[in-house]
């Protein structure tokens, strides 16, 4: 606004989340223009305002894709690398975080065999998913992704 006011711009695109009464984000997308008179001088804004929220949860679903599909990857690489068991297990427990939707207060954990790799408060907090691991059928042990603050899996 301030740049369209100093005259630097006449548009601007702004997107937007805004909360519904019942807590459910929309977004939307405010195409702002300003009217000059004759004298170029500012009259007035028009605004287009249009709701995005299907395209942007589509946009924030491909990403988390993405980031899932490159923790995957990565974790492929390391085997090819023939790490020693504990110290793949704990590398992939530093490596899945990244791989979420909220990275910074993500921890992982993974039960295998008795012992315990990675961020043993993921196996506590109520926060989480928990997947069992099984090799040719037979569980040998767990592997637990939590946030440290309460968040949504679904």
């Amino acid at each position: 606004m301030k740049a369209m006011l100093s005259g630097t711009s006449s548009t601007a695109l702004i997107q937007k989340r805004y909360l519904r009464k019942d807590e459910q984000a929309v977004w939307a997308e405010l195409n702002i223009t300003l009217i000059h008179d004759l004298a170029n001088k500012p009259q007035y804004f028009v605004s287009i305002i249009q709701i995005i929220s299907e395209k942007k949860n589509t946009a924030i679903m491909l990403d988390k894709r993405v980031r899932e599909l490159d923790c995957l990857n990565d974790i492929g690489h390391k085997i090819d690398e023939q790490p020693p068991l504990a110290e793949f297990l704990e590398w992939v427990t530093e490596r899945i975080p990244a791989a979420m939707l909220y990275p910074e207060e993500c921890i992982a954990a993974i039960e295998f065999q008795g012992e315990l790799y990675g961020n043993a408060a993921a196996r506590d907090l109520t926060s989480k998913v928990v997947g069992g691991i099984r090799v040719a059928g037979e569980l040998l042990g767990w592997l637990h992704i939590a946030y440290t603050q309460p968040r949504s899996f679904i």
